[in-house]
Order: C-alpha cells, then structure tokens, then sequence
C-alpha cells in the first residue's frame, strides 16, 4: 500500500475584528479544493470586513 503525501497547511478565516486559524495536515485533492474554496471566498466577499478562507503552506514541523 502507497502512503500518500501529505501538506502542511494554515488555514485562516478572516474578517476585519477577528481571525480563526487552524493549522493541519492535508492531501492533494484536500489542498486543492482548500486553494479552490479560499479563491471563491475571496470573490464571494462584497465588502472588505466579510470574512474570507485565506491558505497558506507551511513546512511539516512549523510551529503556529
């Protein structure tokens, strides 16, 4: 069995008061829809305080 490949990635949701970030282990397919999903939040946004879907890649052993 292959072992796939994994990212490290930074999650961040975004908004003009306030910032979540979540900071984890993904595939291939999962980073990209993640680079899919931030894209479509950034052109969803109608004003500059609506919170958005940025990502971000890390090395593995990143400390947050």
């Amino acid at each position: 069995m292959t072992e796939e490949l994994k990212f490290a990635v930074r999650i961040a949701i975004e908004g003009c008061d306030d910032r979540t970030v979540i900071d984890l282990e993904v595939s291939a397919s999962e980073r990209d829809f993640l680079e899919r999903l931030s894209g479509l939040s950034k052109e969803a946004s109608t004003y500059i305080c609506q919170p958005t879907l940025g990502l971000a890649h890390r090395q593995a052993g990143d400390v947050a």
